[in-house]
């Protein structure tokens, strides 16, 4: 084993450490869907906000060496798995069975995405709790849409 390897092996544990980290500090469902969601979006973009250089460049490389490579597999499926348990949250939370549309899981994802959080805050210049109420705010609008009569434009 190279010095190489070795030093990407630690990286990969370090972020397949931080993932775990980071459901773990997602709040688990307390039977109040605003309380919980306002919670989940402010848990999510504190973290977010705190990502350094070394998430930015994991996330956005195509030619990673392999550890990092399936570190960053890993990450994204586990990403994925965590956004879609809060848009099926948020679906049965609200009365509905089955799994929750997919545009709901859409806007979960994307509004609790790390690159929403970069967005606000360097394209736009506001803190990360003003990324939490806007992305709670599109959360809800998109339950709502999923739920509403076909109305007539």
């Amino acid at each position: 084993m190279t010095q190489d390897d070795s030093r990407e092996q630690l990286i990969a544990a370090a972020f397949a450490a931080a993932m775990e980290h980071y459901g773990e500090q997602l709040p688990a469902y307390d039977g109040d869907l605003r309380r919980w969601l306002c919670a989940t979006c402010e848990a999510a973009h504190r973290m977010n906000a705190s990502f350094g250089p070394g998430y930015w460049e994991l996330t956005s490389r195509s030619d990673l060496p392999p550890d990092l490579a399936a570190a960053e597999q890993r990450r994204r499926l586990e990403r994925r798995n965590a956004m879609a348990r809060i848009a099926s949250t948020v679906w049965h939370a609200a009365g509905h069975d089955g799994n929750p549309p997919d545009p709901l899981v859409a806007a979960v994802g994307a509004r609790l995405s790390p690159h929403f959080t970069a967005a606000v805050m360097t394209d736009v210049g506001q803190q990360w709790q003003t990324t939490a109420e806007l992305a709670y705010a599109a959360i809800i609008a998109t339950l709502h849409r999923q739920t509403a009569p076909d109305v007539a434009d």
